[in-house]
């Protein structure tokens, strides 16, 4: 392994002490680290306290805190916004040295993993050059290749980067249709930055999805009132919503009817109707009304196309 992937792999490894409180110091990480290589099979190249040192500092720079609590004699994670943000990147690196063991390796794991095998994602080769585009505050041209229709050149000022169930999505204004657009990144090719971008209409993009649940945006006709609205779900799913809130708005109401309500601040998009649809009966709008209707006109052409 070179000295620069030994290096990765080792900051992540010291990332997942850290995320799992693991007790170290500069007397004992050696040894821990060690440990866990070896469940991997991989051999460890011991480093000088220094070298330690210096992942932790790295760490720290790309927003990962952590310090060393003299009283505990241990280093330790303070958790905020960006170590979530790299949990994922870090948790990756480790699962593919541990994926990545050969076939006939009496610990290979493979055998008894199951992926899923839907399709194959793409888009991570334009992440790059949209992001730069976005922090430079650059318009930006590309191809984006629509579903059953023809491919079109888009000219859009980026302004968000946004990820929803597991895909990336370009949010920006696009110039010639003079709205908010939402781009999936595994449909965009031919990025190209361009000019700087002449009116910056957000100062906070984030605010776009203070009160949307997903990725698309109100259309121009649509209504975009912040409404309040109570939702019941299931006794066997309300577990599964409480701990994995729909929105970061979601306040517990009270348990009725077999169930549990739930309120939240949000506005009305596809997204949100597509995420209650996939508990069928297990779920009911209760206000406001006209939400309610919508859901009820939903299931009714549903029970239709099955009668």
């Amino acid at each position: 392994m070179s000295k620069t992937k030994s290096r990765i792999f080792r900051i992540c490894m010291l990332y997942k002490l850290l995320k799992e409180k693991r007790k170290f110091n500069g007397n004992t990480v050696h040894e821990i680290l060690r440990e866990e290589y070896n469940q991997l099979d991989m051999e460890y190249e011991q480093v000088n306290r220094d070298t330690i040192n210096k992942d932790l500092r790295l760490l720290r720079d790309l927003g990962v805190n952590n310090s060393y609590n003299d009283s505990k004699h241990q280093y330790e994670l303070i958790p905020g916004l960006q170590d979530e943000f790299w949990y994922g990147f870090f948790e990756t690196v480790y699962q593919s040295a541990w994926l990545n063991m050969d076939d006939d390796h009496p610990k290979n794991p493979k055998k008894y993993i199951e992926f899923h095998k839907g399709r194959k994602y793409e888009g991570n080769e334009v992440f790059r050059s949209l992001m730069n585009a976005i922090v430079e505050k650059k318009e930006v041209t590309f191809i984006y290749n629509k579903y059953n229709a023809p491919s079109e050149n888009r000219v859009v000022d980026p302004y968000l980067m946004k990820e929803y169930e597991g895909d990336w999505y370009l949010i920006g204004w696009d110039n010639h249709r003079n709205a908010n657009r939402t781009f999936a990144l595994d449909r965009i090719s031919s990025v190209d930055m361009r000019r700087p971008i002449e009116t910056l209409r957000y100062s906070d993009p984030h605010e776009l999805f203070k009160n949307v649940i997903g990725v698309h945006l109100p259309g121009d006709n649509d209504d975009k009132t912040i409404r309040n609205c109570r939702i019941w779900f299931e006794e066997k799913i309300a577990p599964y919503i409480e701990n994995e809130p729909l929105h970061s708005s979601q306040q517990r109401v009270h348990d009725e009817m077999g169930g549990t309500v739930f309120e939240y601040e949000l506005i009305w998009t596809q997204d949100l109707k597509n995420r209650l649809m996939k508990y069928g009966s297990q779920v009911e709008i209760l206000v406001p009304d006209v939400w309610r209707q919508i859901m009820m006109d939903e299931f009714q052409r549903s029970l239709k196309s099955y009668n």
